[in-house]
């Protein structure tokens, strides 16, 4: 969007350049900046829209969510293996194979079509101010939901819309902060905190596994399946 690069930077100074960023920061003057969209394949011939901010957005969002992950890592539930250190798809795959050897026969493997470009902005910010109170920090998080989104049209034209402020809805899929959100949002969709189980996952009738966009419910036969908030 800027055309600034890596080796801008590097010639224009690195120190300098995060010491001028960080005095934005400080004196309230720091406005994101259009978010540029490019696709990539998805299996089947879609495409996977992707939301790329500019090397300024992304280093004020990295240092972001350094501060505010570890704030929210503490109340996530064991049973979510998206974005977590130590936890990832194969060790979710892992979980489920304990869980079919435990008697759990019964799993339904289910996607969230779009996840991130319709999360829900209002639902979103409530879970993040849950946990952070600092308003100025909340209220960056909001720009970057409400950012721009800008897209080359393949003739050398480019479009620039406002699509997420207006419709309140959806968070750039590549954006640092993103993954971050969208846990946080995850975690108030399967779990409210008034229905926590502290058995083990392969102790209880059933069990829900999250990997942000996916899930999949483990559950013993005859059995009820535990309520989801979908």
């Amino acid at each position: 969007m800027d055309g600034e690069r890596f080796e801008d930077v590097e010639a224009y100074g690195v120190e300098r350049w995060i010491g001028e960023l960080a005095e934005t920061l400080r004196k309230k003057m720091y406005q994101p900046q259009a978010v540029k969209r490019v696709y990539i394949p998805k299996p089947g011939g879609k495409m996977r829209p992707l939301g790329i901010p500019t090397l300024r957005d992304r280093v004020v969002q990295t240092a972001t969510m350094m501060v505010i992950e570890p704030i929210f890592e503490a109340d996530l539930q064991p049973e979510q293996y998206a974005y977590r250190a130590g936890r990832n798809a194969l060790t979710a795959v892992r979980e489920v194979h304990s869980l079919l050897k435990t008697g759990h026969k019964q799993v339904v493997d289910t996607d969230l079509s779009s996840y991130f470009d319709t999360i829900p902005h209002a639902e979103l910010m409530k879970s993040v101010a849950r946990r952070i109170v600092d308003r100025h920090l909340l209220h960056l998080i909001k720009m970057w939901l409400d950012a721009p989104v800008e897209e080359g049209d393949g003739r050398g034209n480019t479009q620039r819309t406002t699509v997420n402020r207006d419709q309140g809805r959806g968070t750039p899929q590549g954006a640092p902060i993103s993954p971050l959100l969208s846990v946080c949002t995850c975690d108030g969709l399967f779990w409210d905190g008034s229905n926590a189980d502290t058995k083990s996952a392969s102790g209880r009738e059933s069990s829900v596994m999250p990997m942000i966009s996916s899930f999949a419910v483990g559950g013993r036969r005859n059995k009820p399946w535990p309520p989801c908030r979908i």
